[in-house]
């Protein structure tokens, strides 16, 4: 009698993401020097509690602060000064509560309005190398007032030179282009030339008058050398003319920041000074010692060889001598490295303060919620937000408070808005971690968060490392009404942004992206004097923006080819935008606006994109253009999937079919078919990983049909499994895999199977091999997946085993190397 036996091999899929630690080494462009001189220029959000500002490169020798806003007024500190010591570039009583300190990378600002008031933003240059002597090319120091004059040695001709006292005296300056026993303050007071602050410059220092040497006094100075390209000083006749450009600046550079001063005009007020450093971005002078908000029409751009002005008189008085301070050396924002962080979840209200949202697995930079089909707004908020603020989406209501109170190192903290946590209702949300912060000129090359203050003026082009294909833009303004939020991508055509709110695309807003950064407008992405917080993506493996076309039927698009755990679609007319994240269950969709869910929107979301149903204006209206952002979290995963990508729910091989039989016998299969191929999806940062296979029951579990088994994992007798070994148990039979036979086929962007290797013929020995690797990455592509099919299998099958249908359930494991 024949004995007919089926062996099925079920492969149950596991997905997992592990915990990738990575390191980088960031390996920045050199600080431009002269002999051992660097700066660094850089801007900061105050937080109103003490913060350091580090990764300068160095320890600065001098620091000079500046809000944009009239919170207030400029500061500088240098290294010879006591350290619980500041200086105010005006007549205020000089600081001696520690509200800058020199740190071995950087500097700390204490919770003083003036260098770290919340929400404001700050700007900052640094320098370092002060040596005294013939070699140097900046020098910091003090002396004790004398009386009558006094000559200060630097140990070389400086070209510039700031002097202030230890009480309530305006600082001052001179540079080598005024004419002996001239001097200029930092304030309207008008320019002294009868030798009251400097008289002469020397080859190896200067001298000073008896305003800068009373007697008693402690004075601060600090010199710099004239060398081309680095630092050089000026003057020119104003003419009163617009975007007129002032050469000079030696070498074709262009200066990191510029210093003017009206030092002629018959009007108090023109004869205040201003400054414009590399983080001004653009057309946005700061006053250098009023605590007066930046304005325009002064400095418009640093620019190769000098700098540009404007038609302002404390700039450009027509016949007036402007005399300019300018320096440069500060190195390029180095470029980010790494891929961004994203997880989603959701979470019930119970309106309890201070409650926290935990488990992430990252410092999230972007957090956004959405209550769900409910009247509430979606809130957001980002890393460079400060103090008890988040930002809406869709009103320009007031910032809301007491809604994402911060962001944890594992998580974020809501407060009781009914916005984020009002009781019994459901919220979802999605958290973005891992972005470059221009803060600390660290973190991912996909993914960056900013802030800038608005100047109102077109065409201003906010800067970043690298170019980006989404960014939003969010006005933030305390508690007064604030705007609404707009966002744009590569896909936009000309002029145009996104709302997130029935808005048609517009104007003016964000008007362009470019390979350096995105230009923004006159409208409410450029107010003058109110800040605004921005984060921005670029296209990878794990995030796709595009634009469809609507058909008032149903229709799949495929475009973003990754299967998104978050979607945005908004139409270019003035529809909703509307929002889809993978933790909303059954045909929903959510609405940015203080509205209900829709239904037939976005009906799934797919493996490669997302489904459309119905006429749905505000995703599918016949002839309507729309445009969408998919993201999905970072991944490293091993499946089994069908030939359209969709995982199979319940996968398993079938093996070769045998006659029961005396003789030891041999079943063989193939895992990975057409239908059920061994799909890997490498969308991190790593490019090392290893697919291995196991028992899912351990090392002890058998073939059974429910009531016979054999073995799996025995190597006795010959050939190998044909007889009981020294195992646990006393069955026979031995399972055996050879990815040798295996085909790999790479998909993605330029992705290949170099680098990815296939494992060695191998079979099951209890306690010395309990799993074998199938397939394995060293160096290959990231942001790809591989479909992977024909590993072929073999199964030793004992003599005299009773006819069955005997399964094996196997487990597949992906880990990073």
């Amino acid at each position: 009698m024949q004995l007919f036996a089926s062996f099925y091999k079920k492969i149950d899929k596991l997905w997992i993401i592990p915990v990738i630690v990575l390191s980088s080494v960031f390996v920045n462009s050199p600080p431009a020097y002269a002999a051992n001189f660097s700066m660094q220029t850089g801007y900061y959000i105050g937080s109103g509690a003490t913060q350091a500002i580090t990764n300068l490169g160095f320890q600065p020798d001098m620091v000079i602060i500046k809000s944009d806003t009239n919170a207030g007024q400029g500061v500088f500190k240098t290294s010879s000064m006591p350290a619980n010591t500041t200086a105010y570039f005006s007549s205020t009583t000089i600081d001696t509560t520690t509200m800058i300190q020199l740190n071995t990378n950087g500097f700390t600002v204490s919770n003083s309005n003036t260098v770290n008031s919340a929400n404001v933003r700050y700007t900052y240059t640094a320098f370092d190398g002060s040596d005294c002597t013939t070699n140097g090319t900046f020098c910091v120091g003090s002396y004790a007032g004398s009386g009558s004059t006094r000559v200060v040695t630097t140990g070389f001709q400086p070209t510039a030179i700031i002097t202030v006292r230890n009480n309530n005296t305006v600082a001052n300056f001179r540079t080598s282009n005024m004419a002996n026993n001239y001097g200029q303050y930092f304030d309207t007071t008008a320019q002294n030339t009868a030798g009251a602050l400097y008289t002469t410059i020397s080859g190896t220092g200067y001298t000073v008058g008896a305003t800068n040497n009373t007697s008693g006094g402690t004075y601060y100075y600090v010199a710099f050398k004239q060398v081309s390209g680095i630092m050089q000083t000026g003057s020119f006749t104003g003419n009163g003319t617009d975007n007129r450009n002032i050469t000079g600046f030696g070498g074709g550079t262009t200066p990191n920041l510029v210093m003017v001063k009206n030092g002629t005009s018959s009007t108090a007020a023109n004869r205040n000074p201003l400054m414009s450093q590399t983080n001004s971005y653009g057309d946005h002078s700061s006053f250098i010692s009023g605590a007066t908000a930046n304005e325009v029409n002064m400095i418009q751009n640093l620019q190769s060889g000098g700098f540009q002005v404007g038609n302002g008189v404390r700039a450009n008085e027509n016949s007036a001598t402007i005399y300019w301070m300018a320096w440069a050396g500060a190195p390029a924002m180095p470029a980010g490295s790494g891929i961004f962080d994203m997880t989603t979840g959701t979470y019930t209200g119970n309106n309890t303060n201070n409650r926290q949202i935990m488990g992430l697995g990252f410092q999230p930079d972007v957090v956004i919620i959405k209550q769900n089909n409910a009247t509430q707004y979606s809130v957001m908020r980002t890393s460079m937000m400060q103090g008890n603020v988040s930002a809406y989406l869709s009103t320009n209501s007031a910032n809301p408070t007491d809604a994402i109170i911060n962001l944890t190192n594992d998580g974020f903290t809501l407060g009781t808005n009914t916005a984020v946590n009002a009781n019994g209702g459901e919220y979802h949300w999605q958290a973005f971690g891992g972005a470059y912060n221009p803060v600390t000129r660290t973190g991912g090359a996909d993914f960056m968060v900013g802030a800038y203050t608005g100047n109102g003026i077109d065409n201003r082009l906010i800067p970043t490392y690298t170019g980006f294909d989404l960014v939003t833009v969010k006005q933030h303004n305390g508690t007064s009404t604030s705007s609404y939020a707009y966002w744009r991508t590569t896909a936009n055509s000309g002029d145009q942004a996104s709302g997130f709110y029935n808005v048609a695309a517009t104007a003016n807003l964000i008007q362009d992206m470019n390979s350096d950064g995105f230009e923004v407008g006159t409208g409410n992405t450029n107010t003058a004097g109110r800040i605004f917080f921005w984060f921005a993506f670029k296209q990878s493996s794990n995030m796709s923006v595009g634009s469809y076309t609507g058909t008032g039927a149903a229709q799949t698009i495929s475009s973003p080819d990754l299967q998104p755990d978050l979607l945005w679609v908004k139409r270019s007319t003035n529809q909703q935008g509307v929002m889809r994240p993978s933790t909303l269950a059954g045909n929903s969709t959510q609405q940015f606006s203080n509205l209900a869910n829709l239904t037939n929107a976005i009906t799934a979301l797919t493996p490669t994109g997302f489904s459309l149903t119905g006429t749905t204006a505000t995703t599918n209206a016949n002839g309507g253009t729309y445009f969408y952002a998919a993201w999905r979290p970072p991944q490293l995963s091993a499946d089994i999937v069908d030939s359209g990508g969709s995982p199979v729910g319940s996968p398993n091989v079938s093996m070769s079919s045998l006659n029961s039989s005396f003789s030891c016998n041999t079943s063989t299969g193939a895992l990975g078919s057409s239908a059920q191929r061994l799909r890997v999806t490498n969308t991190t940062n790593s490019p090392n990983w290893t697919v291995d296979i196991a028992a899912t029951n351990g090392t002890s579990t058998l073939w059974s049909d429910g009531a016979k088994t054999y073995d799996f994992n025995d190597n006795g007798g010959s050939p190998n499994g044909c007889a009981d070994g020294l195992d646990s148990d006393n069955l026979a039979g031995q399972l055996t895999f050879l990815p040798a036979s295996a085909t790999i086929a790479p998909h993605g962007s330029g992705c290949s199977s170099l680098g990815v290797l296939r494992g060695s013929s191998a079979s099951f020995r209890e306690g010395v091999l309990d799993s074998l690797t199938l397939i394995s990455s060293s160096g290959g592509d990231t942001g790809c997946y591989w479909d992977i099919t024909g590993i072929n299998i073999s199964q030793t099958i004992p003599p005299a085993t009773a006819s069955g249908t005997y399964k094996l359930n196997l487990t597949m494991t992906i880990i990073a190397n």
